[in-house]
């Protein structure tokens, strides 16, 4: 909904739906303790979100007369010292969220999307914007490994950014390439606190949704020796060395069948959905040699892209040269048993290797916000004039 007064009380989804166990919904405005109060009920006594901002309530939030959960509910303080936010932990199923927002909305409150714009939005008390976009990406984070390396960026970064520009007035050449170095890390830590996608392509019965299965780590998807099992693609969740990672598994890539319109649909689809995915695993059963004009389909879609090639079914005999590869140029090749779990360990390995994750230190100072890589990427593009510009625009960044 388009939010049209400054006085609305605006509800914001601070992490997606279904991607977790918590989900933590935050209402700000004028009104949102008394909009909170009217659908919040405390296990034992009153509920005052307008005074001590480090309690937290617990009780059931309600549609009317009808019960919806059991959540934790907390003040937050604005910069001013008021109290003009609530925060809601609720269960995250997407059916739990969305009955908790319409009821807010019933309330009087306006449903918004939350982006990072929005850092400067009542929070928890802290120091400058750095902090605030910590906070607020804290809220959306998926793994224990992602929680530890933006507390550490919420501890540590504010202060690295003030050595950077104390070291510009010396040595502004010095300063701008350890900003360039933070710049650069972005590209990797966004995996950490975004997420990463692997899409899982191959032929038919070529063991994919095993795969799948081995990744996530439970039976997520329906697998059979039947080729065709899969018939549109699918998506879950799993972490690899605590980096969240979707999982997309999708139908048999083949020489389209003209009498099996279905499954050619269901391969395009695959095909597009996993187009932006961060690394792509071609999976190729041993025991069956791959068409060559299936190769050249690969090569064709799939050639800027991180590209990994496991050989499954380890089990069973091989039945064709992994010479034939050479045309790929794949990052990794790798020979593997998803039924038996063989070689998964090293799948994983060459995930992270490609996502450029070995050896990354979690305590080491990144940029963790698309802003601060942007404005340290453009102060650079720019080639400050002077020590005094370099420092105001470091200073920038910190906010």
């Amino acid at each position: 909904m388009t939010v049209t007064s400054a006085a609305q009380t605006m509800v914001r989804l601070l992490t997606p739906p279904g991607m977790g166990a918590i989900a933590v919904i935050r209402v700000t405005g004028p009104q949102a303790p008394a909009i909170v109060r009217s659908a919040f009920r405390p296990v034992s006594g009153e509920t005052d979100l307008s005074g001590d901002p480090q309690r937290l309530w617990y009780g059931r939030l309600f549609d009317g007369n009808e019960p919806i959960d059991e959540v934790l509910v907390a003040g937050c303080t604005v910069r001013g010292g008021g109290i003009e936010a609530v925060d809601i932990s609720s269960h995250g199923g997407m059916r739990v969220v969305a009955r908790i927002l319409l009821a807010l909305e019933r309330c009087g409150a306006v449903v918004r999307p939350m982006n990072e714009d929005d850092s400067d939005a009542p929070s928890w008390p802290a120091a400058g914007r750095i902090e605030r976009e910590a906070d607020w990406a804290l809220a959306r984070a998926r793994t224990r490994r992602a929680v530890e390396f933006l507390a550490n960026q919420r501890a540590d970064l504010p202060g690295h950014l003030e050595e950077i520009a104390r070291q510009a007035a010396s040595n502004p050449a010095a300063a701008a390439e350890a900003l360039r170095r933070l710049a650069d890390g972005w590209q990797v830590a966004r995996f950490l606190v975004d997420g990463a996608q692997i899409a899982i392509l191959g032929p038919p019965n070529a063991g994919k949704s095993t795969l799948t299965n081995r990744l996530v780590g439970r039976d997520a998807v329906l697998a059979s020796a039947l080729a065709g099992t899969t018939r549109d693609w699918t998506s879950h969740e799993t972490a690899i060395e605590g980096v969240p990672i979707s999982v997309i598994d999708t139908a048999g890539l083949g020489m389209p069948d003209v009498s099996d319109s279905l499954g050619a649909e269901a391969a395009r689809r695959g095909l597009g959905r996993s187009a932006t995915a961060d690394v792509h695993v071609l999976v190729l059963d041993r025991s069956e040699p791959p068409a060559g004009e299936f190769l050249d389909r690969v090569v064709r879609d799939l050639s800027s892209v991180r590209l990994l090639v496991a050989i499954n079914k380890a089990d069973l005999p091989l039945a064709w040269s992994p010479t034939c590869l050479a045309r790929l140029r794949p990052s990794a090749v790798m020979t593997l048993s998803a039924l038996r779990g063989d070689g998964m360990e090293r799948l994983r390995q060459a995930v992270i290797s490609a996502l450029g994750l070995t050896g990354m230190q979690d305590r080491q100072p990144s940029f963790f916000t698309v802003r601060q890589a942007r404005l340290a990427s453009e102060l650079l593009a720019g080639c400050p004039r002077s020590a005094e510009e370099l420092v105001r625009g470091i200073e920038g960044i910190a906010g």
